[in-house]
């Protein structure tokens, strides 16, 4: 050591001392930015159709935007919670991020729009990972040439909006998370998805349970992307000590829970599962209707009548009610959403909120952009009046000047940029459309769409293995929790011998509520459980947006669940290193 003092033998020794004995936690702090996909060739499979090929595709490079939280003690021991929202074309920023789950959260003095402390933050459970899925809140997409409108249309297709897809984004996204802390990469990891986001979290977990499935085009599944099962399958090489393709029950030990909010689990049958609860006599749309002294007509076996549809515009048109949250007007829950847009819009807030100064994320600036678009057309709008109930009705403003300050400083700080690009986009309408209409369609139907009955098969193949918390939201009639349980009764045949609510209080529960699945033998693949139990709380002040309208409860209800289901996923326990 001649030549160092003592100064340099200190530094030299505590070096030498944190790579042999490292600080717990270390270099797991907040951090929020872009995630660069890159192009994806994968192809979709027309499983069972005679006579049609499977369709190849590439996807387009994006930037996906998303926000990291740590755990706030012992990170490195602690889960990792995945929130997103879903619609599909609905931003995680203004949702999920900034209602209520989070270090800091949404709060409102009179009109008033401010970030305050969060007393109901779900870092107290572990660190949580937001995600913005591609074209919706502040990711983007990257083409080149944007500045042509009938290029940037051919863009929102099956390319880059299916359900596999966008679940395989959001695969990729958490693997570069593990990436970038591998501290977390043999952590546990806990889905939070709402709404549409159900299906995202379906499929997710469909691919880390059955990668083998989506490797090669053997029609066994609609969708197969090599380059996606490689990467997972090297992750497991890294966490289950060298084997590339653990059981079933091993991939449950990490991607071990689903809390599922208000969730969209298998659409066409769950719809009509909705519909049919609305036609009883004595249903909450009837109900409604007598409380306001108007006339509501079932379609009663009626030709050309959807009951779904049907009671949904009685509620909006009629009674000018909001169907995510009946007790209010019609726009109430959208309104909230657009608040959570203004603030994450305006830099000190979007500051507060991930803890870190945009000003240092470079794919924030318009000079970093000039492949970025946001929009096919501005002037677009949804040609399928059935689907509008779920984005915006026509005309209905993104915001309202009068009620909605401050305004978005973005341009001022980062340069304006081209008329096809926005820095945030709360809801994407063409985005939204492209899930169902997309060129898949007219060979493919519904296949890879939210309304294939198959995606209610993965939910229950999932739910064999990982178990599942589902709210029910009592204010929310678009996913009508009563027609939970009816709907998978249309599974009974082949994949459930029954399901059960049982509605009454248990073991404690503040907020009672369970759903018992009972499986047919050897269904997904089980020979140990011909049961599972998804906790299936009330909460009655509750609207689409449970956090929103329950953190407190919500939070405790997790809490309590997370230790109720400890041994099960002790039981599925990671291998240490070298067994």
């Amino acid at each position: 050591m001649k030549g160092f003092n003592s100064l340099t033998r200190v530094f030299l020794f505590l070096v030498v001392y944190l790579v042999v004995f490292p600080i717990p936690g270390l270099g797991i702090n907040d951090e929020s930015g872009f995630i660069t996909l890159d192009p994806v060739d994968f192809s979709i499979s027309p499983r069972f159709i005679q006579g049609y090929f499977p369709l190849h595709f590439r996807s387009s490079q994006a930037k996906i935007w998303y926000v990291f939280q740590r755990a706030d003690h012992n990170p490195e021991e602690k889960p990792l919670f995945v929130f997103f929202n879903g619609g599909p074309g609905s931003a995680t920023s203004c949702g999920l991020l900034v209602m209520n789950t989070g270090r800091r959260a949404m709060a409102e003095e009179g009109d008033d729009l401010r970030v305050g402390p969060n007393p109901h933050s779900w870092t107290r459970l572990g660190n949580l990972l937001y995600i913005d899925a591609r074209q919706t809140g502040f990711s983007y997409n990257l083409m080149e040439n944007p500045s042509s409108r009938e290029q940037r249309i051919l863009e929102f297709n099956a390319q880059n909006f299916n359900i596999y897809t966008d679940a395989a984004d959001f695969l990729r996204v958490i693997l570069e998370i593990f990436h970038k802390f591998p501290q977390l990469e043999k952590n546990r990891v806990i889905l939070v998805p709402e709404s549409f986001g159900g299906f995202r979290a379906t499929v997710m977990l469909h691919i880390l349970l059955n990668p083998g499935l989506y490797k090669s085009a053997n029609r066994s599944e609609y969708f197969v992307d090599p380059e996606l099962v490689n990467r997972i399958e090297s992750h497991y090489e890294r966490v289950f000590a060298g084997n590339r393709h653990p059981t079933k029950m091993q991939i449950a030990g990490q991607f071990s829970h689903q809390i599922m909010i208000q969730p969209g689990l298998s659409w066409y049958y769950q719809q009509k599962a909705t519909g049919d609860e609305f036609e009883k006599p004595g249903s909450i749309i009837h109900q409604l209707a007598l409380e306001a002294g108007k006339i509501y007509t079932p379609c009663a076996g009626a030709a050309n009548c959807n009951p779904f549809f049907n009671a949904i515009n009685f509620i909006r048109n009629v009674l000018q009610r909001d169907i995510y949250y009946y007790t209010q007007p019609d726009g109430t829950l959208f309104k909230a959403f657009d608040r959570g847009g203004i603030l994450v819009k305006n830099l000190s807030m979007l500051t507060e909120l991930i803890s870190q100064d945009p000003r240092t994320i470079e794919g924030f600036y318009a000079s970093a952009r000039a492949r970025a678009y946001r929009f096919g057309d501005p002037d677009f709008e949804c040609p399928d009046p059935d689907m509008l109930f779920i984005t915006r009705r026509p005309n209905y403003p993104e915001t309202n000047a009068t009620e909605l300050k401050p305004e978005s400083d973005f341009e001022y700080h980062f340069g304006r940029l081209f008329p096809w690009d926005a820095y945030f986009l709360g809801s994407n309408s063409r985005a939204h459309w492209a899930f169902y209409y997309n060129i898949t369609r007219s060979t493919h139907g519904n296949s890879i769409t939210p309304y294939n009955y198959e995606n209610g098969s993965k939910f229950l193949e999932n739910l064999v293995w990982v178990p599942t918390f589902i709210t029910n939201a009592a204010l929310d009639l678009l996913v009508y929790s009563p027609a939970v349980p009816v709907t998978f009764s249309r599974y009974y045949q082949y994949a459930l011998q029954g399901v059960e609510w049982e509605p009454d209080a248990c073991c404690g529960e503040e907020r009672p509520g369970r759903l018992v699945f009972r499986f047919r033998p050897h269904f997904g693949g089980n020979n140990a459980s011909s049961e599972r139990i998804v906790r299936f709380p009330l909460y009655s002040h509750s609207s689409h947006a449970v956090p929103l309208n329950q953190p407190a409860e919500l939070l405790a209800d997790v809490e309590a669940w997370l230790r109720e289901t400890e041994l099960l996923w002790r039981d599925n326990s990671l291998p240490e290193s070298g067994d």
